[in-house]
């Protein structure tokens, strides 16, 4: 079973202290980790009061175009058992909900998370021991912590905060229109496939030519992907397997990550110079 954690579980030290508090052999129990993921189209916040820490703790809320990161485990019937007892699901302060979390590679997959169950309209800032706890879980997996810095400040923000563009949306090609705003030419890691009218990003090593366009706030993040996920062909993340392409993200050259749309199915005439612009190009 694959579970994804935001806060305080991304952090060993946490999970073996409560692990040994509850008599569980930490070998069994504890979640093994996978990895950096991330939850699309959410966001973090501080808006429960939890009587365990004395003060706010996170929380994942549905916002359209926002990105969390965090991290990916496995485990079996003991570690759903441990997350379920430090989540307080039987007291009704959490709940297990299943999610798709997307991978560095572009990957989207199905998983398990932890979701407050009656949150709070107003912020719940944390005790600066739950903050030093889930910064720690945030270094141990590599991750930017400004979005959680953002949210223990009662800000919405995402780990994203650009579309990478390799194709007919291009500056230079015909469906630019759709997406005006700020530019910059990018690379994004991956590898493109040549489907006659348009290209597809998939994942694998090598470099793809695009364009990164700025998203101001949360709100021109919506506005765009409400226009772009039909044009892609994206169905939503509860109709993955009928939808062409999703909204993935891409590690940029240079560093960061940004949101695109990735290719379901690898069909397609590669096109080894990873730029749609120069695909009538000659070899050599």
């Amino acid at each position: 079973m694959r579970f994804f954690a935001y806060g305080s579980n991304l952090d060993e030290v946490d999970l073996r202290a409560f692990a040994a508090r509850r008599g569980m052999d930490p070998a069994v129990a504890l979640p093994r980790p996978r990895g950096r993921a991330f939850l699309p189209d959410h966001v973090l916040r501080f808006h429960y009061l939890s009587p365990a820490r004395g003060g706010g703790a996170l929380d994942v809320v549905p916002s359209p175009g926002g990105l969390v990161p965090g991290g990916l485990f496995a485990g079996g019937p003991a570690t759903g058992a441990l997350l379920d007892a430090k989540e307080g699901v039987s007291a009704g302060r959490y709940e297990r909900v299943p999610v798709v979390v997307l991978t560095e590679s572009g990957r989207a997959m199905t998983a398990t998370t932890y979701r407050v169950r009656a949150p709070r309209e107003e912020h719940v800032p944390p005790t600066p021991a739950y903050g030093a706890i889930c910064r720690r879980g945030y270094a141990r997996f590599g991750l930017d912590p400004a979005s959680l810095e953002a949210a223990e400040a009662g800000r919405d923000a995402s780990a994203a905060d650009g579309l990478f563009v390799y194709g007919t949306l291009r500056s230079a090609a015909g469906e630019a229109r759709r997406l005006p705003g700020a530019r910059r030419p990018a690379r994004a890691r991956g590898r493109l496939l040549d489907l006659g009218d348009y290209p597809g990003l998939v994942t694998g090593k090598g470099w793809v030519a695009g364009e990164v366009l700025r998203l101001r706030s949360r709100d021109h993040a919506r506005q765009v992907f409400a226009e772009l996920d039909p044009y892609e062909d994206f169905g939503g993340w509860n109709a993955l397997p009928r939808s062409l392409y999703h909204r993935g993200i891409v590690r940029l050259e240079g560093g960061g990550i940004a949101w695109t749309y990735v290719l379901r199915r690898p069909v397609g005439r590669p096109l080894p110079s990873g730029d749609w612009m120069r695909r009538g190009a000659p070899k050599g």
